[in-house]
């Protein structure tokens, strides 16, 4: 099982919370937990948003996407008792439809010439165990797709939304990863690839691959 909190961890103890613990009594570890969930929540967002930022040619929404990534930084900086009044879930709303206009723009560019996609591959789907080798998954909406244990070996996941898609145990060696939508870490770390596999630039090939 692989975790990421996005930096969350040593953001709180080392900055908002140097000297306290989750030791220190009740009060103390329920607050401190409480600025780990929070910040995790905005750093995952930070890190979304500022990888969709350049898969975008529209203008108006690469400001959205710096207004939010602008207030998201400045809450966390601010310390604990401005994460603690932020409301996660009306920023996360306000993320998630940045990420979906995004997703749109890009996956529709591989869709112009009318081609049909595999009516299996819509979102939230149970593709657990599925041998899906030989279908077409550019620019496919997958998000929060089940493809645990699934046969993803040599595919082209390129403009892939793959935001929130369970990939544990999933065979993705000699896949090609490199441009997919809203690929974590946590995500490739939990799948099964091999050095034929190509990973987004900024992640590092999970050890044993």
């Amino acid at each position: 099982m692989s975790f990421d909190c996005f930096g969350a961890g040593q953001r709180v103890s080392t900055t908002m919370f140097p000297a306290a613990s989750w030791r220190d009594g009740d009060a103390t570890a329920r607050t401190v937990f409480s600025a780990f969930e929070a910040v995790m929540d905005l750093h995952e967002m930070l890190w979304h948003l500022t990888r969709v930022r350049t898969r975008s040619h529209d203008s108006d929404l690469t400001d959205e996407v710096d207004l939010l990534c602008a207030e998201i930084s400045a809450a966390v900086d601010a310390g604990a008792t401005s994460v603690l009044a932020v409301d996660v879930t009306f920023v996360r709303g306000r993320v998630r439809q940045v990420l979906d206009t995004v997703s749109a723009e890009v996956r529709a560019a591989y869709f112009a010439d009318g081609a049909a996609t595999d009516a299996r591959l819509v979102p939230q789907a149970d593709l657990a165990g599925a041998d899906l080798r030989d279908v077409w998954l550019v620019g496919a909406d997958l998000r929060g797709a089940s493809l645990v244990g699934a046969d993803l070996r040599r595919s082209d996941l390129t403009g892939c939304d793959l935001l929130g898609v369970d990939l544990r145990g999933a065979d993705v060696r000699g896949a090609d990863l490199r441009d997919a939508l809203f690929l974590t870490r946590t995500q490739l770390a939990s799948a099964s690839g091999d050095r034929n596999t190509r990973v987004p630039v900024d992640l590092e090939v999970p050890p044993g691959w």
